[in-house]
């Protein structure tokens, strides 16, 4: 689409790009990238398990703060590697602004409930262990654990750091939003 404007108009080529995750595939990063194009977008939650997922994690800084002065977001540049549909086609190498957002909070699987159920019984004494005696008394499970939601923005550039693409992401994607409600 860009190509087909480009040759109408004659204008000069586009070299960023900034797509919701919705226009995120394989094949749409590499081609572009192969016209000399960075393109600036988002991993969907289906493409990766977690942080082990990525690559060369750097260290993580903050990005951002709530109105107490809480840290709610952080930030590491990360790569990553995006497989194509043909698999004689080559990944598209990705570097990465790996955010992590306190502010939501997702539940961790526990791989195995009875190492769970031991492990939060182990600072038991014993007399609060054995259910089945006369007088014992029930205390609270401790709650679930939690890790906080990875937001992958992606870029098929080099040399942004973390917190500059996911800026320059979030700022696109977020004034797209608010002229597409003004227009819509």
């Amino acid at each position: 689409m860009l190509h087909r404007y480009e040759q109408a108009t004659g204008q000069a080529q586009v070299q960023r790009v900034v797509v919701d995750r919705e226009g995120m595939a394989a094949e749409l990063l590499a081609r572009l990238h192969q016209e000399g194009r960075q393109v600036v977008t988002r991993l969907g939650s289906d493409q990766y398990e977690g942080e082990e997922s990525f690559e060369q994690v750097g260290v993580w800084h903050a990005f951002r703060y709530n109105r107490h002065g809480q840290l709610s977001c952080e930030g590491a540049s990360a790569r990553f590697t995006l497989p194509r549909p043909n698999p004689l086609d080559p990944p598209v190498q990705v570097e990465v602004a790996l955010m992590r957002d306190w502010r939501k909070r997702l539940s961790v699987e526990q791989v195995d409930e009875a190492v769970a159920v031991q492990n939060w019984q182990a600072d038991l004494s014993p007399q609060y262990q054995r259910f089945w005696e006369d007088g014992w008394q029930a205390f609270p499970a401790p709650p679930a654990p939690t890790t906080p939601k990875l937001i992958p923005v992606i870029t098929t550039g080099h040399g942004m750091e973390a917190v500059q693409l996911a800026q320059t992401y979030f700022h696109r994607v977020a004034r797209a939003k608010k002229t597409a409600c003004a227009t819509g």
